[in-house]
This record gives C-alpha cells, sequence and structure tokens, in this order.
C-alpha cells in the first residue's frame, strides 16, 4: 500500500498554515477534535452535526492559544453554509478548509463546491480518504464491519479533474489519500455549473478505480 507514514493530514494542513499570517481555517467533520485541535491557525472553524470532545481532550486542547478563540457549529455541513457560515465570515475568509464529513461522492463535492466560496483566491481545499485501497472501504454506504471507511469521495476528485482549467487538483498518497484543491491562477472564480453530481461519475466502481488510479486521482508521492 503506497502511503506515507509520516505525514499525515494533521501535518499537512499546519504545513499549509505555517506559510500565512493571521491564517483562517475551516474544518468540515471534527468528530472528536483530534485533528482541529492540532491544527494551528488563528482563527478556527469547526463543523459536525455529532461532535464529542473528551474532557481531557477538551482541557489539554486549551493550552494552544488558537483553541481558545475556536468556534464550534453542532450541524450539518449544508446547514453551516446556508445559515451560519455568512454571519461568521467573509467570502473568500479562509486560507485552508478541511473536508473530512460524509465520505460520499454527492456530499463531498457539496462540500467543495459551497467551500469555494468562501475560500481565499490563493487558499487551499484539502480532502481526506480519496485513495482507498479496498472494494470494502471504497463502497458509498457505511460497511457493516470494523473497515476504515473511504466512501466514494475519490469520485469528487476524479469529477474536479475534469476542470483542469480551472483547478489544480490532485491527491497525496498519504493518510488514506490527501486530496488537494486550488484555483489555478489565470481561472476565472467563477463556480462552473457542471460541479454537481454526473450519473456516469456516480456510477464508476471499485473495478474502475483499480484500472486507471493515477490518471483519476492524479497522485503524487508527498515529501516533507
Amino acid at each position: 500500500m503506497p502511503l506515507n507514514p509520516i505525514v499525515n493530514r494533521t501535518t499537512l494542513l499546519n504545513h499549509y498554515l505555517s506559510e500565512r499570517k493571521n491564517s483562517s481555517y475551516l474544518e468540515i467533520g471534527v468528530r472528536n477534535g483530534e485533528n482541529y485541535f492540532a491544527v494551528n491557525a488563528k482563527r478556527k472553524f469547526g463543523v459536525d452535526p455529532n461532535y464529542f470532545f473528551a474532557k481531557r481532550a477538551l482541557l489539554k486542547s486549551w493550552l494552544k492559544k488558537s483553541n481558545r478563540t475556536q468556534r464550534m457549529f453542532r450541524c450539518t455541513s449544508d446547514h453551516f453554509f446556508l445559515h451560519h457560515a455568512a454571519q461568521v465570515c467573509e467570502k473568500g475568509e479562509f486560507d485552508l478548509i478541511f473536508i473530512d464529513g460524509m465520505h460520499t461522492y454527492e456530499q463531498s463535492l457539496q462540500d467543495a463546491v459551497n467551500s469555494l466560496s468562501f475560500l481565499k483566491r490563493d487558499g487551499r481545499i484539502v480532502f481526506h480518504d480519496c485513495n482507498p485501497w479496498s472494494e470494502e472501504s471504497a463502497q458509498p454506504h457505511i460497511p457493516s464491519g470494523k473497515v476504515s471507511w473511504n466512501g466514494d469521495v475519490w469520485k469528487t476528485i476524479f469529477h474536479l479533474r475534469q476542470h483542469q482549467e480551472i483547478f489544480e487538483c490532485f491527491t497525496y498518497e498519504a493518510d488514506e489519500g490527501l486530496g488537494i484543491l486550488k484555483w489555478r491562477n489565470n481561472a476565472s472564480d467563477l463556480i462552473p455549473p457542471e460541479l454537481s453530481p454526473q450519473p456516469s461519475i456516480k456510477n464508476l466502481t471499485y473495478a474502475d478505480l483499480q484500472k486507471k488510479r493515477n490518471e483519476y486521482l492524479g497522485l503524487r508521492v508527498l515529501e516533507m
């Protein structure tokens, strides 16, 4: 399994944020806060309808200055963008947005589309779970057994890569696949209308991914 055992999502996110002053960060899919609390950003926002922080982890997180002013929203990402985002942040506010919510093609694509409006022109969106290594982990529904569920987020990466004139999109071979999305320098910031789920992409199978993994995901080795 070609994964980088040293670099994980938290390391990469902090690397990107270290290049920014007064950085602003949004995380979709916070869960227990393990990654969220470890991210270093001056302004931090988290979204998750079912987040739960252990008391010890929460107390420990307060030792990091950026966690004392963070804001959490207990709601779905769709609800956040519809009802809260415009009130708490400006368009083009975020340097970095991490998408690790519902691991489906439809929802991860919707999260990406919603996020683009609030991303700085030179900002980045990072997706988790983009490079599944078994058919069971890649199914669009949560498996019944004890399997690390990646879902079919990989289809969102494939979809976004169809718009190379607008976006640069690729996947690092680390931490179950870290997808990267950013605007191209000379591209219009208008979100193309084709960024809605397409039946031809939804119907792709894990066997299709296996045949053209490098082409579909734009795999790169992450060296830091």
